[in-house]
């Protein structure tokens, strides 16, 4: 007699697996012989061999449920497996093998698995590096009609071949790119009609460029794909090119599902960077992380337009940024969750009536300085400004009740120069830092380069008003002994500076 689970519907089934994984389908699989025809073709989804040194399943076990297989990575994968007709394959990831050299790398039974599964085919994963990708692998990639994403790791695309790569790009949803070269010849100029616009894709990624040629290309024709969701754009900092020039066309694209930007050291004008700000409707963009100088006090302005949909904020590298921007942010921003900014003055925090409307902000990231107005010169007036400052801003961080990582370092870069010297936020119950009791969310407290001195008193409160503070980072001179064994005695782990 059957067990009563055994009787569950395939729809059933279907649900439960969408919830295991690859080890938990291998347990399934040994529970009966009814469990192992459920199960198996879930397992067979997932398919390749990661270490060259695993024994590879039989042609025969590979035949069988090749109709399972949605998802294949052919590193380090036999030819004769190759060869195999997979109907359903959706992923593909192509990769050398381990124990081969890139000149031994089977190429021809990647075109011929390419063109079997041209039809069916969404994603392709390639992780070839060092030697330019073959032009033929481009021209078989290109004839794949319903191909969706394309990602490459360390890949080098060649002279030849960069026109019908470029092709590839223009009419996929989704490009990830990390650490490419483009390689290109100086002169053709024809190649950027090609990168004009691309109306299909909906998330570009490109991280880490290495190559200042490829950002020349890129940049523009990221801003010429109108529907994007998503756009990352960053190229480590030695390789940064000069302004790269948006056309104006494309620039005035506009953007309406534009929910996320991520630019880091890519430099492109103020100007292109106000009309990108102002090609995306009200209530649409949540997400910016900007780490470089293209911010400037117009497009700060572009960028308040946005003020009622911004959820996660991070300014680095920006020139123009000043402390009064930061302040006009965190008092106009509600919706704000996280944000992360070079710098704050506790002065201007005090100049300013206005309240901080970020109620919901679970994350604070920025130096705070306490230092008194250069204007100021009698000894005595400066230390009771300092100290009203320091109130008036344990006051506006007190009531973010929701924080679970206060972070106020100075390792962010606070380059502006304070002919007074640099005054830290003192986390000190002298200082003012009971105000801060109600934050009992607080996970994180990370003061780095802030020179903190704290005692056992300091120490108790933060654990008896923090319940569930875990980690606390920076150099910290502690009165009363060890400060490693101090934080240990509330439970809270100490990382050092």
């Amino acid at each position: 007699m059957n067990h009563p689970i055994e009787s569950i519907v395939p729809e059933i089934w279907l649900h439960i697996a969408e919830w295991l994984d690859t080890k938990q389908f291998r347990k399934c699989v040994l529970v009966t012989k009814a469990w192992n025809t459920t199960f198996t073709p879930y397992l067979w989804r997932n398919f390749g061999l990661r270490n060259h040194s695993v024994t590879a399943p039989t042609l025969a076990t590979v035949q069988k449920n090749a109709l399972s297989v949605r998802s294949l990575n052919t590193a380090n994968m036999p030819q004769n497996l190759l060869d195999i007709e997979f109907q359903h394959l959706q992923q593909l990831t192509i990769g050398p093998n381990l124990h081969k050299s890139q000149r031994d790398f089977d190429w021809e039974s990647i075109y011929d698995l390419l063109r079997r599964s041209a039809s069916t085919l969404r994603s392709v994963t390639v992780v070839i590096r060092n030697d330019p990708l073959p032009s033929t692998f481009w021209d078989t990639l290109h004839s794949c009609p319903v191909l969706e994403m394309l990602v490459l790791d360390r890949c080098v695309v060649g002279l030849t071949a960069a026109p019908t790569f470029l092709n590839v790009c223009s009419r996929v949803k989704t490009i990830r790119l990390s650490k490419i070269f483009l390689l290109q010849a100086k002169t053709a100029k024809s190649d950027n009609s090609i990168l004009a616009t691309n109306p299909f894709a909906s998330e570009i990624i490109l991280r880490k460029i290495q190559d200042k040629s490829a950002l020349k290309h890129f940049v523009p024709f990221v801003f010429g794909c109108p529907n994007l969701k998503r756009m990352e754009l960053s190229c480590t900092e030695k390789y940064m090119p000069t302004t790269i020039p948006i056309p104006r066309e494309i620039a005035f694209l506009p953007r309406p599902y534009l929910s996320y930007i991520y630019l880091e050291n890519v430099a492109i004008s103020e100007v292109s960077m106000v009309t990108l700000l102002d090609s995306i409707p009200l209530m649409v963009l949540r997400e910016l992380y900007m780490f470089t100088n293209s911010l400037g006090p117009k497009a700060l302005i572009s960028l308040c337009r946005h003020s009622q949909s911004i959820e996660h904020l991070h300014i680095q590298q920006c020139p123009a940024w000043t402390s009064e921007q930061f302040i006009r942010i965190l008092t106009s921003f509600p919706r704000l969750l996280t944000v992360k900014a070079p710098y704050i003055w506790a002065r201007d925090v005090a100049a300013c009536p206005d309240p901080w409307v970020c109620t919901d902000l679970y994350k604070f990231c920025a130096y705070v300085d306490t230092s008194h107005s250069p204007a100021t010169k009698d000894a005595l007036q400066a230390s009771l400004e300092m100290e009203h400052n320091e109130r008036v801003m344990y006051g506006a961080l007190g009531r973010l009740i929701k924080l679970r990582t206060l972070d106020i370092s100075l390792v962010f870069g606070y380059n502006v120069a304070v002919s007074n010297g640099r005054h830290p936020l003192d986390l000190q119950l002298s200082s003012g830092l009971d105000a801060l009791a109600e934050l009992s969310e607080l996970r994180v407290l990370d003061c780095r380069e802030t020179n903190q001195v704290m005692g056992a008193e300091d120490i108790a409160w933060m654990g008896e008003h923090w319940p569930n503070l875990a980690r606390v980072r920076g150099e910290i001179v502690y009165t009363d002994g060890d400060i490693e064994e101090a934080l240990a005695s509330i439970g809270v782990e100490y990382l050092g500076e």
